[in-house]
């Protein structure tokens, strides 16, 4: 919430990892219970966007590029909003960075169904999986950014059939 914005902000002055860890855990239960939940899911997948990546190219200083200015936005005119991106960038990275510490309220708690990557029945039922597509005479896909010697792209496009 807005009314909330400078006490984020504060928790990223503080000098230590702990003493932020401590201010978060306070501001984030101050939250009304909807908000704190949705942000605690958000964290949890934005960990596992972190977990991966290697492949994704989404750092933690990426994630916090992407997500700080949705979700750490001030009542301010655009011009101090511009100034207080990175401040924004920050708090999300100190939550995914301290995800446990600031979102699990035991360190032993048991994973949520649906927590791990596969999925639920519900879900397999609904997840079919790719068809192939057979080759179509009239139609060569191109790829984009291929090299200009690649044989894939046609001489001309094909009319639609009536």
């Amino acid at each position: 919430t807005y009314g909330m914005y400078d006490s984020l902000v504060a928790v990223i002055a503080l000098p230590t990892k702990q003493a932020q860890c401590t201010k978060m855990i306070e501001v984030l239960y101050d939250l009304p219970s909807v908000n704190f939940d949705v942000l605690k899911m958000l964290f949890r997948h934005l960990q596992k966007v972190l977990a991966r990546c290697d492949v994704n190219k989404m750092t933690i200083t990426n994630l916090g590029v992407v997500f700080g200015p949705t979700l750490m936005r001030g009542r301010g005119d655009s011009l101090s909003a511009l100034a207080d991106l990175r401040a924004g960038s920050y708090v999300v990275e100190v939550c995914i960075d301290n995800f446990s510490e600031l979102f699990e309220e035991e360190k032993d708690v048991p994973p949520t169904p649906g927590d791990d990557d596969t999925l639920s029945p519900a879900a397999s039922a609904l997840h079919t999986p790719p068809v192939a597509v057979a080759a179509d005479p009239l139609y060569t896909p191109v790829i984009i950014g291929a090299a200009a010697s690649a044989p894939s792209a046609p001489a001309a496009v094909p009319p639609l059939p009536a």
